[in-house]
């Protein structure tokens, strides 16, 4: 249970201008590690790594007859969506010889918290840092139906679309 009490911190904003949040607490998460020691790869010929087990794009190991997916994938993302998505991707391969490659996915990056925050693709900074010259597209979601049922129409939310200038 907690204790009480207040938490703060800042953000430099990476030479951008930063921010400072007071609230009465704080989670830090600080990312998961797969769990694959007990799991017999060494027998069954699955090359691992580090980070989880080594896979190529179609998500199969260094034992053709396996296949990885989720969150013992090394290099991946460690979340429920990405692990959803990859074993869509290891079914159609390993068992109807598709060539779907889990490295085309585009997989938003979320956080749940109240409000929601979820991206896809390069931030603003991440653009301007790459040399990346964009164009950016904000609108209001005043009239979305999630924000109206649940009451948050007024104070809204906003969705911000950047598109490679010169692009599609």
């Amino acid at each position: 249970g907690g204790g009480g009490g207040e938490a703060a911190g800042e953000c430099d904003g990476g030479g951008e201008e930063g921010w400072a949040l007071e609230c009465d607490a704080l989670l830090v998460a600080t990312g998961r590690e797969p769990n694959t020691g007990d799991l017999g790869l060494d027998a069954a010929g699955v090359e691992a790594g580090e980070g989880g087990i080594l896979v190529d794009d179609l998500l199969a190991t260094s034992n053709p007859d396996v296949y990885a997916a989720g969150d013992v994938v090394s290099g991946t993302p460690r979340l429920t969506h990405v692990a959803g998505e990859h074993a869509k991707v290891a079914v159609e391969n390993a068992l109807f010889g598709g060539a779907w490659r889990h490295t085309s996915l585009v997989v938003p990056s979320v956080i749940y918290t109240e409000p929601e925050v979820a991206m896809v693709g390069m931030s603003l900074a991440a653009a301007r840092a790459a040399g990346v010259e964009v164009e950016e597209y904000s609108s209001a979601l005043a009239g979305n139906d999630r924000a109206i049922l649940e009451g948050e129409d007024e104070e809204g939310g906003f969705v911000s679309i950047l598109c490679r200038r010169g692009g599609d």
